[in-house]
């Protein structure tokens, strides 16, 4: 580990720029306010939290800006980041934010998360003003299955929208999406909060390692092993990954 205070890095690019003033805003603002409210231990945790972003600021300083091909400052649709009814745009420019920042080389890993673990409320760009908690858990009934599928559509479109950006970018001889690989997946397999055979979806090539085009089945295998088998295919030699009872190597057949 050095010593001493970290030295200014070179000349920012507007998309960094853009970075760390969301990072900034992250720590000065609700952060703030949420300290006053929560016990020590949470307080503790947030503020591990904060110095992980200080950090992420300074390496986003000294991150020289990419010369890939298609780096440069995406065009941002104006959105109001607490309006539902705005998702679709905050959605579009969080995945043009993402492909940017991995074509810039500002990072190699990134994620998106569409809503929170409960669900949305509302989607009323999709014409459904129900809560989509509530329809989730309502799965026998034929009228909540047709909103639901309208709904998980939706996401697969926006999840669509970052391929298409990453295979529109021309990369060592091939593209962004042949030289990614991108996990769609979600905490539970159904809105009853089923934990069994939950789906998910691979996409890219990896560079080569990774096979696409299968059904992989992983004969009630903890999602853990899956995870190992990406760690492998970035080079992460790692045999485990989660919760000590659920470290059993790789996924058989997915690599």
């Amino acid at each position: 580990m050095g010593g001493g205070a970290p030295t200014a890095g070179p000349a920012i690019s507007p998309l960094q720029a853009r970075a760390l003033d969301f990072l900034a805003n992250q720590q000065n603002g609700e952060f703030t306010r949420v300290m006053k409210r929560v016990a020590a231990d949470d307080r503790a945790r947030i503020d591990q939290h904060l110095t992980a972003l200080g950090k992420l600021k300074f390496s986003l300083r000294a991150t020289p800006t990419g010369d890939g091909v298609g780096c440069a400052a995406p065009t941002l649709e104006a959105n109001s980041p607490k309006a539902i009814a705005d998702t679709p745009k905050i959605s579009a420019n969080m995945v043009k934010v993402l492909v940017a920042a991995l074509a810039c080389g500002i990072t190699r890993v990134g994620s998106i998360q569409w809503t929170r673990a409960t669900g949305h409320g509302a989607l009323p760009w999709l014409q459904i003003n129900e809560d989509f908690h509530g329809i989730s858990h309502s799965e026998s009934n034929p009228a909540a299955v047709v909103k639901l599928v309208k709904i998980n559509n939706w996401f697969a479109q926006e999840v669509a929208e970052l391929l298409r950006q990453l295979q529109l970018r021309s990369e060592n001889n091939g593209t962004m999406l042949d030289n990614s690989l991108i996990l769609w997946g979600s905490k539970i397999a159904t809105g009853n909060h089923t934990e069994d055979n939950v789906p998910f979806a691979l996409f890219g090539k990896a560079g080569g390692a990774l096979k696409g085009g299968r059904l992989v089945e992983s004969n009630s295998a903890h999602h853990n092993r899956m995870m190992v088998s990406l760690c492998n295919l970035m080079d992460v030699p790692t045999q485990t990954f989660g919760a000590e009872k659920f470290q059993q190597g790789p996924l058989p057949g997915l690599v």
